[in-house]
């Protein structure tokens, strides 16, 4: 199999990132070392969740701003305020173009199991003795 950058940080707080396979096995995620998407640490002790912080906005009476928050997050339309999404820092390519294996006139795609053909869906396992010959 061929090795892949395991590990960078985010490019906004520094923090280090893991990659982990998705749940199809198609593509890859980075996630933090706590396996989250996003970062951040709350600025108001206390609070954490967008729960604590609709309550600490109510009781401090800024109510624009509840109104706003209370609109977005249940769509799923934000982080909070203090939060970003990670966006790994970019990683050497680690398979070089004449290494990639084509099927049916095109790149495959790597996946965990193996190498995948765009076109008719095959996974292929990681060895060469399995890929197709080239035409």
């Amino acid at each position: 199999m061929l090795a892949a950058a395991m590990k960078t940080a985010c490019e906004d707080c520094g923090m280090d990132m893991v990659r982990h396979w998705n749940l199809s096995g198609t593509d890859f995620v980075w996630l933090d070392t706590d396996g989250r998407s996003v970062g951040g640490t709350s600025p108001i002790p206390g609070v954490t969740t967008i729960s604590e912080l609709l309550v600490y906005l109510l009781k401090h009476d800024r109510i624009a701003l509840y109104s706003d928050l209370s609109a977005r997050f249940p769509s799923g339309l934000g982080v909070l305020p203090w939060e970003h999404r990670h966006r790994p820092a970019p990683t050497s390519p680690h398979i070089p173009a004449a290494m990639v294996p084509e099927c049916c006139v095109m790149p495959m795609q790597l996946v965990r199991d193996g190498w995948r053909c765009r076109i008719a869906h095959t996974v292929f396992q990681h060895d060469s003795a399995s890929l197709p010959v080239p035409a």
